[in-house]
């Protein structure tokens, strides 16, 4: 299922500025994502300077860094190097804000996205895990997250969202997590 999803991947990025990986829970969409961003950027001159920001609940943060490890070789002939990762949250997080364009890619949180610190920063792909998180920040009366998820993904050169619920029974679902 992961192997079959990387030609899609591969396909929304080439003919477009990303897509959406919807599917159903437990199918690995954190594991295909991660195998994709591996293969696909990192080390590349298209990106130099540009991480790849991974947006998602708190709950996930390990399980991101834990996959993107997990599959630093897949689709590499050989490992140039080790992904360089970083997690950005916490208390001392705003230490890593001037150094985030060394690492690869930078795993955070929906709730420090939208402090708004991260709103300037360039990134080569900005992806929204559980991005139904958007579309409930609409539903609130200040939709800070969703307001930040716009303004991060603009500075971009791709964007994606994943998740096992993209709408429910409104066309504004599905647009709210339209980056």
């Amino acid at each position: 299922h992961q192997v079959d999803a990387q030609e899609k991947l591969e396909n929304m990025e080439r003919r477009g500025s990303g897509g959406f990986l919807c599917d159903a829970m437990g199918l690995g969409k954190t594991a295909s994502m991660s195998m994709f961003l591996n293969k696909n950027g990192r080390g590349s001159d298209k990106w130099l300077g540009r991480p790849d920001l991974i947006v998602c609940p708190f709950s996930l943060l390990t399980t991101w860094e834990d996959w993107l490890t997990r599959t630093k070789d897949w689709g590499r002939d050989e490992s140039d190097h080790e992904p360089k990762i970083c997690v950005y949250h916490g208390s001392r997080r705003k230490n890593e804000l001037p150094k985030l364009r060394k690492y690869d890619f930078v795993v955070t949180t929906y709730a420090t996205i939208s402090t708004g610190e991260l709103d300037q920063k360039k990134w080569g792909r900005v992806i929204l895990d559980e991005s139904h998180n958007i579309k409930n920040g609409l539903q609130r009366k200040a939709p800070k997250c969703a307001k930040a998820a716009f303004k991060i993904g603009f500075n971009a050169l791709k964007r994606f969202c994943i998740s096992g619920t993209p709408m429910n029974n409104r066309m504004k679902d599905i647009a709210a997590q339209a980056l």
